[in-house]
């Protein structure tokens, strides 16, 4: 069992999506990571992207090549939704050719391991990004939200409201906005 933590996340906590038309690559690689990390299987590149609507995992191992949507087109389309695009995708493929390693970073992978998978490569390649993952969570938590009141805070509105504007546009919603200021702020807390 792996405890190693960041703030108090530990990689045992993490999720991982694993992506393969291939029920005993799926199989392998959960086998693999069982012990390390909880995991979740989907056959297809459209599979993934619904069960990302609905569950974000911490990071995503991805078959290259799956019928109908490919671990490309898949990851293309993940990265083009706000909340999936800073999750670490492993690209899982059977060709190690320049112009195949091209084209997965060029996707928008972090990684990739070539099969068959080398267990200790893979273990310490998921280790890593996983630990890089929980620790740009920190940031972003530490970058966005108020440590003293727990709120978002003036980071967050600068970043993020573009997106609500234009996700209420879209949706035809309305979109409010409360700014306070409290002087003296310390003698309420």
């Amino acid at each position: 069992m792996y405890i190693e933590q960041v703030d108090n996340r530990a990689i045992s906590d993490c999720n991982v999506l694993i992506v393969d038309d291939d029920a005993s690559s799926r199989l392998i690689l959960e086998t693999l990571l069982t012990d390390m990390v909880s995991c979740v299987s989907v056959d297809s590149g459209k599979a993934a992207i619904e069960h990302c609507r609905f569950k974000k995992p911490d990071l995503i191992l991805m078959d290259v090549s799956m019928p109908e949507l490919d671990g490309h087109a898949t990851t293309v389309l993940l990265r083009k939704k706000p909340q999936c695009e800073s999750i670490p995708i492993i690209f899982v493929t059977s060709s190690s050719t320049e112009e195949e390693e091209s084209k997965c970073w060029n996707s928008g992978c972090v990684d990739f391991v070539v099969k068959p998978v080398n267990a200790c490569t893979l273990l310490n390649r998921v280790k890593s990004h996983l630990k890089n993952k929980m620790r740009n969570d920190l940031l972003e938590k530490l970058i966005y939200i108020d440590k003293l009141t727990g709120a978002y805070n003036r980071h967050y509105l600068d970043d993020y409201l573009p997106r609500l504007v234009r996700d209420g546009l879209r949706n035809v919603t309305p979109l409010s906005l409360v700014i306070l200021d409290i002087d003296h702020f310390k003698l309420f807390c």
